[in-house]
């Protein structure tokens, strides 16, 4: 799960963001808001409204259908984000590896990726029943979004960029470990120093999607239009260029390798606290568990 790089997650961005915590904590930052259904419901809805102004029957179909995703979360993935904390939990109390951080991380993939399948189908219809104006209404809405994440990132300068993402990374751990050490803040910055600047790419990328989604809109009656959203939000890094993907992967292994240093470099009272951080978001699941998804 690439950072900041995936427009085609943006409308269930809130869901799939929950379970990566602690080593991917520079990647996606967990939100301690969702702490019942509710609170999930509105915020989907909340970005959803961004893209889409629906009509009434769109409208009952995708409550409908956000309905039937709530519950089905509840009662198929919350388990499974429960273990993944209490396994990490457990491997965190002695020294990790590069490996048991990745296989973290592409169990978190797993779960996000089955998320996003079980939402095709409805989204799929959905898509189907836009009419002309509200595609235009989507796809003007990307463009927006895009030209806002350019002035925000892509005006930087190199060192600044960099900087942004040594302090957002210092900021995350914080949270979770307690004051950084000297040597801990130097490891983030030396991670910083070497960062490949992926911005271009990355726009790059959003573009690739964006136009390929446009196509797909246009064909949403044909046959074809199923395995093309498939393709959009299932398979996307299947549409980048080779140089790209070796980009990111370089990113996020660097980053990954970063997250084993950190960890390793724990005092007791930071494992402490990283541990106390760890049964919060615990909570949070058991408490989605006993709220409605209704």
């Amino acid at each position: 799960m690439k950072s900041l790089t995936r427009v085609n997650r943006d409308s269930m961005v809130v869901l799939k963001r929950f379970c990566l915590l602690i080593c991917l904590a520079a990647l996606l930052p967990a939100c301690s808001l969702l702490i019942n259904y509710q609170v999930i419901e509105w915020r989907v809805k909340w970005v959803i409204g961004d893209y889409l102004d629906w009509d009434d029957t769109q409208q009952d179909q995708f409550e409908s259908a956000l309905t039937r995703t709530l519950q089905w979360h509840q009662q198929e993935q919350l388990s499974q984000y429960r273990q993944f904390l209490t396994d990490l939990q457990s491997d965190l109390t002695s020294p990790v590896s590069f490996l048991q951080l990745q296989e973290y991380y592409l169990r978190g993939e797993q779960l996000s990726n089955a998320l996003m399948a079980q939402t095709l189908p409805e989204a799929e219809s959905l898509l189907r029943s836009l009419s002309d104006r509200q595609v235009l209404s989507v796809l003007a809405e990307l463009d927006k979004k895009t030209e806002k994440l350019k002035k925000k990132y892509g005006e930087l300068t190199q060192e600044e960029w960099r900087d942004q993402r040594s302090e957002r990374i210092q900021k995350q751990l914080k949270g979770l470990v307690g004051k950084l050490s000297s040597a801990q803040v130097g490891y983030i910055e030396e991670w910083s120093a070497g960062l490949v600047d992926v911005r271009q790419p990355w726009f790059e990328q959003r573009k690739i999607w964006r136009d390929r989604f446009e196509s797909a809109l246009k064909q949403r009656t044909s046959q074809q239009f199923k395995s093309e959203i498939e393709l959009l939000f299932l398979r996307s890094d299947d549409l980048l260029p080779p140089s790209y993907e070796a980009q990111w992967q370089r990113s996020l292994d660097s980053a990954i390798q970063l997250m084993v240093t950190i960890i390793n470099s724990l005092s007791d009272k930071q494992s402490e606290k990283l541990n106390k951080s760890m049964t919060k978001y615990q909570g949070y699941i058991d408490r989605l568990s006993n709220s409605s998804p209704n």
